[in-house]
C-alpha cells in the first residue's frame, strides 16, 4: 500500500512558467483548463517525470517502468486495466479540496481513434503514415493541482514524489530562451474539389439507408525546417492564447507532443456517474458584434445542426445504456450553445449511473470513440470513415485526459488538437455530413475549425 499525500504551497509564477521547468524532460504533461470562467475550467495540472509508461501500437503493448521493459502482444485495454488495479494507493489527505472532483493520481494521457480496433472487427485500409502510437498513458508519483475558483496550488502524491516537484518547479533551470524564427509549412492532404466529392458519396451512403450522419475529416500536415526543443512548448502557448478551452492540453510522450484545445468532454465519471458532453453544431465568431450575434443566433436556430445535435445525443444515449443502470440515462442540457474564442458550438449534455461491477476501462470501451466524430450508427460510419479518409486518424478523434486510482475519469475528445513527431506533424478537422449538408458549407466549418491552431503557428514568428 502506498500512502499519497497532498500539500498546499504558494507559487508567484504563471502557469506557463511554472510548466516550463517540467518540460523539458522526455515524459510530461499539463492539462491546462485555460478557458475560464467556463463550468468545466476549475482545475489544471502537471507532472513530469513518470514512474510507469504504458504505450500500445495495433496489438504489441511496451510498459516501460525505468528499471525494466516489459513486452506483451494483447487487449490493450485489458492490459491497462490489470494496471490501474494493481496500484494500491491509501490517501492521507489531510487538507481537502471542496467541490468539484480532481485528479488524485493514476494515468494521464490519451486512447487514439484506432484503439476501435480493440472494440470492434473493423477494416483499416487507410495509410497509417506518420501516426504515433494508438495509446499513451504515463503514471506519476506525484503530479501538481491548480485550483482555478479558489487560486490555490497544491502538490499531490508520495512523499518522494512531492519532494522532487518542489525542487524541479523552484530551481532556475529550463528558462525560455529568446525566440527564434521556425520555418513551417501547411499543406492540406485533400483537395476541396475531392473533399466536396466525398461529401457527395456520404450523401449516397445515406441515400442507400447506411448512414444518416457521418463525421468526414482532413488532413493538414506540418513541417518544420528548424525546430528548436522549445518549439513545441511555444505552439502550446500560443495555443491556449489563440483558442482557449477548458480541455487544453500538452502531453510530451518521449518524442510525441500532443498539443490540444479541445472544448469536448468525452466521458466523465465520479461517484459512479457518468456525463458525456458531445458537439455537433459550429458557428466563427466575428470581430464585429453584430456580426458575431448573427452568428449565435444562426447556430441557435438551425433545424439542420439541431437534428445534427440530437442524433449524436441519441448515439451517445445508446452507448451508456450498454454500461449504465436501467432509467438512469438522462439529457439534462439540450442544444446549448457555447462562445469560444474563435467558434461557437451547439453542445448537449448526457448523464447516466454506472451499474454494478463496471469499471471506467468498461465505460470508455462502450462509448468509443466518441460519436460526435463518427457518426451514426457508428460501426457503418467508421466502415465508410475508412473507405473515404486517407489516413488513419491516429489520436485525433480518440480521447485525452485522466483516469484516476479513485475512480474518477475526465476525458475529452481529441479535436483542435496538433500531432508533432520531431520535423514533422498533423492536425486534422471534420463536420458532420447529413442528407441536407450544404458541401462548400461543411468544407468551410472544417476551414474555421483549424483557425487556432494556425493562428498558433503563425504566432511563432510573432515579434
Amino acid at each position: 500500500m502506498t500512502s499519497w499525500h497532498i500539500r498546499e504551497f504558494d507559487c508567484d509564477k504563471s502557469l506557463l512558467d511554472m510548466y516550463a521547468k517540467l518540460y523539458l524532460h522526455e515524459y510530461s504533461f499539463f492539462l491546462f483548463s485555460s478557458f475560464l470562467p467556463h463550468e468545466n475550467s476549475r482545475f489544471s495540472y502537471m507532472s513530469c517525470d513518470p514512474s510507469v509508461v504504458f504505450t500500445a501500437k495495433h496489438n504489441k503493448i511496451i510498459i516501460n517502468k525505468k528499471e525494466q521493459v516489459e513486452k506483451y502482444e494483447g487487449d490493450p485495454f485489458q492490459l491497462f486495466e490489470s494496471l490501474m488495479t494493481a496500484q494500491k494507493i491509501e490517501y492521507k489527505f489531510n487538507t481537502q479540496i471542496a467541490g468539484s472532483p480532481f485528479f488524485k493520481g493514476g494515468a494521464i494521457g490519451y486512447w487514439g481513434y484506432d484503439m476501435k480496433n480493440h472494440i470492434e472487427q473493423l477494416p483499416s485500409t487507410a495509410d497509417d503514415n506518420q501516426n504515433p502510437p494508438d495509446a499513451c498513458w504515463m503514471f506519476f508519483d506525484g503530479h501538481i493541482v491548480i485550483d482555478h475558483l479558489k487560486n490555490k496550488y497544491y502538490f499531490v502524491g508520495t512523499d518522494e514524489g512531492i519532494h522532487r516537484l518542489e525542487m524541479l518547479i523552484s530551481s532556475n533551470d529550463n528558462k525560455r530562451p529568446k525566440h527564434e524564427e521556425v520555418e513551417y509549412s501547411i499543406s492540406h492532404t485533400v483537395t476541396k474539389d475531392d473533399y466536396l466529392k466525398q461529401i457527395g458519396i456520404v450523401k449516397e451512403h445515406i441515400a442507400d439507408g447506411d448512414v444518416y450522419e457521418l463525421n468526414l475529416a482532413q488532413r493538414f500536415n506540418v513541417a518544420f525546417r528548424n525546430k528548436d526543443e522549445w518549439t513545441d512548448f511555444r505552439i502550446f502557448e500560443n495555443l491556449v492564447d489563440a483558442s482557449p478551452s477548458p480541455f487544453s492540453a500538452f502531453l510530451k510522450c518521449g518524442d510525441v507532443s500532443v498539443i490540444s484545445s479541445s472544448p469536448e468532454r468525452f466521458l466523465r465519471v465520479h461517484d459512479r456517474e457518468a456525463e458525456s458532453k458531445p458537439i455537433k453544431g459550429t458557428r466563427p465568431r466575428r470581430s464585429d458584434f453584430f456580426k458575431d450575434e448573427a452568428m449565435y443566433f444562426d447556430l441557435l436556430h438551425s433545424e439542420k445542426d439541431r437534428a445534427e445535435n440530437v442524433m449524436i445525443v441519441d448515439l451517445v444515449r445508446n452507448d451508456l445504456g450498454r454500461v449504465s443502470k436501467a432509467g438512469s440515462v438522462r439529457v439534462n442540457r439540450l442544444f446549448n450553445i457555447e462562445k469560444y474564442a474563435t467558434v461557437f458550438q451547439m453542445v448537449s449534455t448526457i448523464n447516466s449511473t454506472l451499474k454494478g461491477m463496471c469499471t471506467n476501462t468498461d465505460a470508455v470501451k462502450a462509448c468509443f470513440p466518441p460519436g460526435s466524430m463518427t457518426g451514426a450508427p457508428k460501426i457503418r460510419a467508421m466502415e465508410i470513415i475508412d473507405e473515404l479518409e486517407l489516413f488513419n486518424r491516429g489520436v485525433y478523434s480518440g480521447a485525452l485526459g485522466y483516469i484516476g486510482y479513485d475512480g474518477t475519469m475526465d476525458l475529452s475528445v481529441v479535436i483542435r488538437t496538433l500531432i508533432l513527431q520531431g520535423e514533422k506533424g498533423y492536425f486534422q478537422t471534420g463536420g458532420a455530413i447529413v442528407w441536407d449538408s450544404e458541401a462548400d458549407e461543411e468544407y468551410q466549418e472544417c476551414i474555421d475549425k483549424a483557425q487556432g491552431i494556425i493562428k498558433a503557428l503563425e504566432r511563432l514568428n510573432r515579434d
